[in-house]
């Protein structure tokens, strides 16, 4: 999901959960994680999106402790990310970039 938002980013996609097996405040945390990124882009967006989905996770200054307790791995996570953004225009057969 990540990924893919990252080629073509729709905040509302995130808003409604087009991945519906994942809770609100799980695409609350990867959106905040995300903003905080160098290489994601959107980070206005998706600090917007984090704080309506998890209110106060940008603020909680327990950031690290909410993702243990989520069970998130954030190094697992930025490099599954990463990953994905070569994967995924692969997979729909659009080649290298």
């Amino acid at each position: 999901f990540c990924a893919n938002q990252r080629h073509h980013f729709e905040p509302a996609a995130w808003m409604r959960s087009d991945a519906p097996a994942i809770d609100k405040h799980t695409i609350g945390f990867a959106a905040q994680l995300l903003s905080m990124t160098s290489w994601y882009g959107r980070s206005t967006e998706l600090a917007a999106i984090a704080e309506s989905m998890f209110p106060g996770i940008a603020s909680t200054g327990t950031f690290t402790q909410q993702g243990k307790e989520m069970g998130i791995d954030l190094a697992h996570f930025s490099i599954a990310v990463r990953l994905g953004f070569w994967i995924e225009p692969r997979r729909r057969g659009m080649g290298a970039r």
